[in-house]
């Protein structure tokens, strides 16, 4: 299954990601972690998938080029050539709110993981 996985930069509860992350693997195997590259649940989640032999895609966004609108940019791409499977939606914020309204809109199915 290839995963996206969206939260909050903020989000830093190692325990609860690792946590949510093997309670899925469990239930359905992950093949490929699709992630955002940013500080708190990207980089984490993307240390679980090295530490699990899963494959990472990283999908920076492009803030020095793009601006303001790079976050809801990369959020599509990680949609449109991530092509996930299945979304895990960490706690977070605006950008947060922003990827899982896109999940909902692409028909994406996903989880919503509690704080």
């Amino acid at each position: 299954m290839r995963l996206v996985v969206t939260g909050g930069r903020d989000y830093r509860d190692t325990a609860r990601i690792f946590e949510a992350l093997d309670d899925l693997q469990a239930r359905r195997p992950i093949s490929v972690l699709i992630e955002g590259e940013a500080d708190g649940l990207d980089k984490r989640a993307a240390n679980w998938a090295f530490r699990r032999g899963v494959a990472v895609e990283k999908y920076p966004a492009l803030w020095k080029l793009l601006g303001n609108s790079a976050g809801s940019r990369r959020n599509q791409q990680m949609i449109d050539e991530g092509k996930p499977d299945f979304g895990l939606v960490f706690p977070g914020g605006t950008g947060t709110a922003d990827m899982r309204r896109r999940l909902v809109a692409a028909g994406i199915p996903f989880e919503e993981v509690a704080a």
